[in-house]
């Protein structure tokens, strides 16, 4: 994880790296699991956190990162060489100086909610303390949209901080190692001024997307992610100079996401506490079967488009049971409805895996279903962002 603060001249930087295992240790035995059904298998390499300041400081590079570690099955992060991936890192060490910070390191697709919601607070206390310009969190992909999207709703917009999440699946010695590359990029996009304004973003092979429009499409590609809807809020363009030194310039497109809003405080989570059931699944014959004698406080249902939900029959059981329903497009294959028909709560251009996390921290904040549709509505494009908030002018044409 790196932050940043303002100062004229120099960027400061710090790493940290996420332990799935340590943290596993320290999870209470009487927690509720948390269920996942649109989960994809890939591989993930040990969160890292960098924090970046406006100081000059000298920066020393620390010998204990823990990058990745490969077998003839997949790639496992959480042990290995560190000058597979830390050692090519490139900033610019003139305006920049990086801080590794270790949390920890395992696999993404390992991590429990409440492993999830373990990294979420420990990265706002480093934050809370060191004041930070920004942050870069080398997570791995498998849960990259998640923890893009719980950082997103627990920061906020209107917070003086940029937030990046990146994947660094694969060691530098591999074909299409992908590792250093997207750090260099996510530590690129972190110190710009636009990147402070969009509360969470995850850069991955060169594109800067939106993480309530991205998901994980492709499990053996060093670009896994895609937003077909509306596309990557920018990229990460590259120049090599004669001598061999490659900048990397933030470019950001023409669009822009609706301010986020904090959804939870996480000082008003207690971690230690029972997490509500969230499950997702996805449309297709006989998938109700999926649904029988399952116990949930809340479900996203990824249809063909908004508005198609569940059968009567399942909708009258989720309602005996008290269970919130939200309905998601299902990506490049379904069709954004604006004008949402049906049951349950639509969320239009916010894809299922974040809708996913997003109602999950909802419900952590004590969120009632009207304020979670109005949320989802504001942050899916349903309403016209300057109708849902008077206090923020529209824009002249």
């Amino acid at each position: 994880m790196c932050i940043l603060r303002s100062s004229p001249k120099t960027r400061d930087m710090t790493m940290c790296q996420v332990n799935a295992t340590e943290i596993k240790q320290s999870t209470p035995s009487s927690s509720k699991p948390m269920a996942f059904s649109l989960r994809l298998a890939t591989t993930f390499l040990g969160g890292y956190i960098f924090l970046w300041r406006f100081h000059t400081r000298k920066y020393a590079p620390n010998p204990s990162h823990n990058i990745v570690k490969t077998t003839n099955l997949r790639y496992k992060s959480g042990s290995g060489d560190p000058s597979m991936v830390s050692n090519l890192i490139e900033w610019d060490r003139k305006t920049i100086s990086l801080e590794h910070i270790k949390l920890g390191e395992g696999d993404s697709l390992d991590v429990s909610t409440q492993q999830l919601l373990q990294y979420v607070v420990s990265i706002h206390d480093i934050v809370d303390k060191k004041s930070p310009w920004g942050v870069v969190a080398a997570f791995g992909t498998d849960q990259a949209v998640e923890l893009s999207v719980a950082l997103a709703v627990t920061f906020g917009s209107k917070r003086e901080l940029s937030v990046v999440v990146t994947g660094a699946s694969k060691p530098a010695t591999e074909i299409g190692a992908d590792g250093p590359a997207n750090i260099s990029d996510a530590i690129a996009v972190a110190a710009t001024e636009s990147a402070r304004k969009l509360a969470s973003m995850i850069v991955c092979s060169g594109l800067i997307l939106h993480p309530l429009t991205t998901d994980k499409f492709d499990v053996s590609s060093i670009q896994p992610f895609q937003s077909y809807e509306t596309g990557p809020l920018g990229r990460v363009v590259k120049c090599e100079t004669v001598s061999g030194v490659v900048h990397r310039t933030p470019f950001f497109y023409y669009w822009a996401p609706p301010e986020m809003e904090i959804l939870l405080h996480v000082k008003e989570l207690a971690v230690e506490n029972e997490v509500p059931i969230v499950h997702s699944i996805n449309f297709y014959p006989g998938y109700e079967s999926l649904l029988e004698g399952k116990q949930m406080d809340g479900l996203v249902f990824a249809g063909g488009s908004d508005g198609y939900g569940p059968n009567k029959e399942i909708q009258d059981q989720l309602k005996k049971n008290k269970t919130i329903l939200v309905v998601a497009h299902q990506g490049a294959r379904g069709i954004v409805v604006r004008d949402a028909t049906g049951s349950g709560i639509p969320v239009g251009n916010i894809y299922p895996r974040p809708a996913r996390t997003m109602l999950l921290f909802g419900m952590l904040g004590k969120k009632t279903e009207p304020e979670m549709k109005q949320y989802f509505a504001i942050h899916g494009g349903l309403i016209p962002h300057h109708l849902a908030r008077p206090e923020t002018p529209r824009a002249k044409l």
